[in-house]
């Protein structure tokens, strides 16, 4: 067993590659390709070939940051006029799923047309208490939060179903997941207060109406990043001796099970086969030993190498070179509320192994992977509050195995499959689709 720090490479961009790179980022508000100095997109087209020195080894970060700044005069004179205003609460600046994806969504509605304002949603009294400053590293974020908040218009929050009380706008949108066979009793209450409430997927939907909720439910989907989570070739040093690599990400708790993931791995290959899974997982819990948790669950000797990285903080760019760097993904999950990995992998162009049950299967299918059946639906964790009294999916381990078998001998196959997963992701799930969706259901509400 292997536990440390893994040393990723830095993805370097040739002259060749800045030049598809400044072709990819054209814009996806107005579809407008030749419109010089009109369109933020082209606007990054544009200084892309003409006032980036080729001659320049760049980073990908560092060239995405240079156009970045380049662009910042123009970014208001070349979006779409922001006439219509949504309040938007939420949390951004903790390490936790909500903040991430609210970034992402405030960024893209802002830049969709939304006159977008935000205000913290949490805070003391609330099931996160913890205060939340004003301020943030991105420049765009920034300039979303030095404008002050109005409550009397279309107002959103996007969070925990029981915050949804602090919704004080004129038009109140609650906006969710879970990742169960239902919700608790009183996210059904405060869902029922608002206008209408929002989640990222069909199962949701489902699980929500289910539970009692009565107002309408409009899906709102999540997206991937276009520049970095993107499909190429593995690097092919040493391609003679080097090994298949299975990838997983994913928090050590029950509801993503480790302990299935590890121990069927362990069942499916042996030392003898030119095979490692590598886990990156998040330890939220300082009372949890992994390595002591692994012990306990007596792996053989023999079987598939495994090597795992405990805590390491990845940049997107970096999250998405190590995607690149593995040959097939791997999430055996009990049930997602979205599925986020899963996402980045198939449009990363990897062929994913995961369960066949929630949300993830809005975007996730057998024509572009391969779903786990589930044996059964069974108790969920009943430690956390939400789950109390709720089902989530029991991933067929016999089935799992398989899976893991087939696609490594039938690498090709795999490979192709990988190659729709990318083409579809990248074309339908995009943070500048979601945000579509949020511009005309937000333009049916204001009409």
């Amino acid at each position: 067993m292997v536990s440390g720090i893994i040393i990723l490479s830095r993805y370097v961009l040739g002259a060749n590659q800045k030049y598809i790179l400044s072709m990819v980022l054209k814009c996806n508000m107005c579809k407008e390709k030749e419109r010089k100095g009109t369109c933020l997109g082209f606007y990054k087209h544009y200084i892309g070939r003409k006032m980036v020195n080729m001659n320049d080894d760049l980073g990908f970060d560092a060239l995405i940051e240079l156009m970045d700044s380049r662009s910042e005069t123009f970014q208001d004179e070349c979006n779409t006029k922001s006439t219509i205003p949504l309040g938007w609460k939420s949390i951004i600046n903790f390490p936790k799923g909500y903040a991430f994806t609210s970034k992402y969504f405030l960024k893209s509605i802002y830049n969709r047309g939304i006159d977008v304002r935000y205000e913290y949603a949490y805070g003391p009294g609330t099931p996160f208490e913890a205060e939340e400053p004003r301020v943030s590293e991105d420049k765009l974020i920034q300039k979303i939060l030095d404008k002050p908040f109005i409550n009397d218009n279309i107002q959103v929050v996007y969070g925990q179903g029981d915050v949804f009380y602090k919704n004080t706008g004129k038009y109140q949108i609650g906006f969710t997941m879970l990742e169960t066979s239902g919700i608790p009793a009183e996210w059904v209450r405060q869902c029922n207060e608002m206008d209408e409430v929002w989640v990222p997927s069909a199962f949701n939907v489902q699980t929500f109406k289910d539970s009692g909720v009565k107002v309408p439910i409009q899906i709102v989907p999540l997206g991937i990043d276009l520049k970095y989570f993107y499909r190429a070739d593995r690097v092919k040093q040493n391609a003679q001796n080097k090994k298949y690599v299975f990838l997983s990400v994913f928090e050590w708790v029950n509801r993503k099970a480790p302990e299935l993931l590890l121990q069927a791995f362990d069942r499916a290959f042996t030392d003898r086969d030119d095979v490692v899974l590598i886990c990156k997982i998040t330890n939220a819990d300082p009372s949890v030993n992994i390595k002591h948790e692994i012990e306990k669950m007596g792996l053989q000797s023999t079987g598939g190498k495994i090597e795992i990285f405990e805590n390491l903080n990845l940049t997107s760019s970096e999250m998405a070179e190590l995607y690149r760097h593995a040959d097939c993904f791997l999430l055996p999950t009990h049930g997602e509320g979205w599925g986020m990995p899963i996402l980045e992998a198939m449009a990363c162009g990897l062929p994913v192994i995961a369960t066949g049950w929630s949300a993830q299967m809005d975007f996730f299918n057998s024509d572009i992977g391969y779903p786990i059946d589930v044996k059964a639906l069974i108790d969920a964790d009943h430690l956390n509050p939400y789950y109390n009294g709720f089902k989530w999916a029991l991933p067929d381990e016999e089935h799992f195995v398989h899976l893991m078998r087939y696609v490594y001998e039938h690498r090709e196959d795999a490979k192709e499959k990988g190659r729709l997963a990318s083409e579809e992701v990248r074309s339908k799930w995009t943070w500048n689709n979601a945000a579509n969706v949020i511009f005309n259901r937000i333009k049916d509400v204001v009409l």
